[in-house]
């Protein structure tokens, strides 16, 4: 495995910690501290995230490059079993924990959190006249949502309750992530 080193930033001997991939590098990000206690790492991002994150600079709000799923899952559904796999895939992929933000010096970058947790709402329409209805309004709602590229997180979750044994997930992520 080679470490490649920044003009800006050397690694070193007391970064040894730092998270590596083959043929890249990674510090902490300095010029924005971070409010938690958790570690931030940050890469060089992609030409493909640098225009995704370029057009969003020029669009704020833009949800063209959202990708929204409605998935129908009949039968019971245990809740905190869902919400505990979402996490997990959270953890297991660091782009899913990947926000954009440019540095002092222009360039674009990605900042990887070590942790984030996915919130997983669930909401009961079994009492709507018409629940089928509102959860396709629900899900035209959710896509016109936009997700924030430097604040994150890039994906988003929700539960919509049709009645005991029917429920809808509506999962949003950004195109970034997919890159």
């Amino acid at each position: 495995m080679q470490i490649k080193e920044s003009s800006d930033q050397k690694v070193s001997g007391a970064e040894g910690r730092l998270r590596v991939t083959e043929g890249t590098y990674a510090f902490p990000l300095t010029e924005k501290p971070n409010t938690t206690t958790e570690a931030t790492y940050v890469f060089p991002a992609t030409f493909g995230q640098r225009r995704l994150w370029f057009l969003q600079q020029l669009h704020p709000g833009d949800v063209s490059y959202l990708i929204p799923w409605s998935i129908r899952i009949s039968g019971m559904l245990d809740i905190r079993a869902l919400d505990q796999t979402l996490n997990e895939i959270v953890r297991r992929h660091e782009v899913l924990r990947t926000t954009y933000s440019m540095r002092d010096n222009g360039e674009v970058v990605q900042v990887v959190r070590e942790s984030l947790r996915i919130p997983l709402p669930v909401e009961d329409l079994s009492a709507c006249l018409d629940p089928e209805q509102q959860a396709h309004d629900r899900a035209v709602a959710e896509a016109g949502w936009p997700l924030d590229l430097e604040r994150g997180p890039l994906i988003r979750a929700r539960v919509l309750r049709l009645n005991s044994a029917d429920h809808v997930l509506l999962l949003t992520l950004h195109h970034i992530a997919f890159d």
